[in-house]
């Protein structure tokens, strides 16, 4: 806005100062002197709107430039978003009736779970906690899985964990997202009740792994397995998660092997279900979070969001007023810039 205004003001300021001066002056600018103040006004409002239609003009070709740019940011994202399966057919409707029981159950479920949950994540972490249950030489002491508070708390949990497989089990898994209008600030609920499905699966395996129940606990990591598959959506973040999980899975089963009576007829039931690679994953999920990216730019650029309301959740639009109207009064200056790099970043990624 000033660099728009401070020529404006120069110039009204030496004309001004010249059209006061007396003829015979020669100092500065004498002749402004002979000047007619209605022609300098008019020229003062020719020059006005001439600048305004540039102006306009200019803002008419950033939001075409960011139109193009959002029907590519929707073409991106749809090309990514996972099919909708039949209903019967998709395991999201078990999940969210069941996490939706969790998230009102979860936190009075005794201090046995969150015990073995510890014990799960320091072995996998591979250190030792400094929780009351550490020893005085920072070693964690080992938990017993084959307890019977343990089991009391998984026989409560019995309805559940059968849920959790049969929902495992299904080819496919949807949630209600708008996959083809992705945003950064999209919420992803299921993924930390994803992780609580596989930890307390985790456990249950754990726990009949102890008692000698092999069987048992082969299906306890094939729905891990299964929950792996379901979390894996075209995000980064659930593309990570599903590693977290797949990684759980692999984790119980190496303590299957450890154990003295499996057999090869036990391990024929494990279902590592169909290969798939962690690079198309990778792809998929870049996909879309370039998607979203784009569509960040746009709502920048039009005036949708601030640029402090992305980092800020509760923070409000900076932009209001006449900047509403145009574009460019707020837009920042790197924008279109810093949009040809990320998309060359993108395709380098």
């Amino acid at each position: 806005a000033v660099g728009f205004a401070l020529p404006f003001i120069i110039g009204v300021v030496l004309i001004i100062r010249g059209w006061r001066r007396v003829k015979g002056d020669v100092s500065l600018l004498p002749r402004a002197a002979a000047w007619s103040l209605g022609g300098l006004v008019t020229l003062f409002l020719a020059a006005c709107a001439i600048h305004l239609l540039t102006f306009t003009l200019f803002d008419l070709t950033i939001r075409q430039t960011l139109a193009a740019v959002r029907v590519e940011a929707y073409t991106l994202a749809a090309s990514t978003a996972p099919p909708r399966p039949p209903e019967d057919q998709n395991a999201g409707v078990i999940y969210d009736a069941l996490f939706q029981r969790w998230a009102l159950s979860k936190k009075s479920w005794p201090e046995v779970f969150r015990r073995a949950e510890e014990a799960l994540v320091g072995e996998k972490e591979g250190h030792q906690g400094d929780g009351p249950d550490a020893k005085g030489d920072g070693r964690m002491e080992a938990f017993d899985f084959g307890s019977e508070d343990l089991a009391q708390f998984l026989r409560e949990r019995a309805g559940e964990l059968t849920l959790l497989r049969q929902a495992a089990a299904m080819p496919c898994c949807r949630f209600e997202r708008d996959y083809f209008r992705p945003t950064p600030t999209m919420i992803l609920p299921q993924l930390s009740h994803f992780r609580t499905a596989a930890r307390l699966l985790a456990v249950d395996a754990r726990h009949c792994t102890a008692r000698g129940n092999i069987s048992q606990a082969v299906e306890d990591v094939n729905a891990i397995l299964g929950i792996a598959r379901h979390t894996r959506e075209p995000l980064l973040l659930a593309l990570l998660v599903s590693i977290s999980i797949e990684t759980t899975a692999a984790r119980e089963l190496e303590n299957i092997l450890n154990h003295p009576d499996v057999t090869e007829e036990r391990l024929a039931h494990v279902d590592l279900g169909m290969t798939y690679s962690l690079r198309d994953a990778f792809v998929r999920s870049l996909r879309m979070e370039e998607a979203m990216g784009l569509l960040a730019f746009c709502a920048i650029g039009t005036g949708e969001i601030g640029l402090t309301q992305l980092i800020d959740e509760g923070s409000q639009p900076m932009m209001t007023g006449f900047s509403q109207t145009f574009v460019l009064v707020s837009l920042p200056p790197w924008l279109l810039e810093d949009l040809t790099v990320y998309r060359q970043s993108m395709r380098e990624f």
